[in-house]
């Protein structure tokens, strides 16, 4: 499995955006030889984030890039709100 970006997310604002919303995208890959991947893509702080899709099922040679959106309206109440740990332990292979 590969994973892109490999350590941080960057949060970056679209121009002329009035919602409060900061985007990031990662991309899962399944370079796995044989089989399918199950990814589950989880946070500490869930009420802070959107996460589309947050899981699913990639087959051989297959990729997917996850969209993530921070609610700024719930970082502004938070004085920890920017340094969330992210987990892949949800992540496994399914041979066919």
């Amino acid at each position: 499995m590969r994973i892109e970006p490999e350590q941080e997310l960057a949060f970056v604002g679209t121009k002329g955006d009035t919602t409060g919303q900061l985007k990031s995208y990662l991309t899962i890959t399944n370079v796995f030889n044989s089989g399918s991947l199950a990814f589950k893509v989880k946070t500490t702080a869930p009420r802070q984030y959107i996460v589309k899709p947050n899981q699913g099922i990639l087959d051989r040679g297959q990729k997917i890039t996850i969209d993530i959106t921070l609610i700024q309206s719930a970082v502004s109440s938070s004085n920890n709100s920017l340094f969330h740990s992210w987990s892949d332990g949800s992540i496994g292979q399914r041979k066919q």
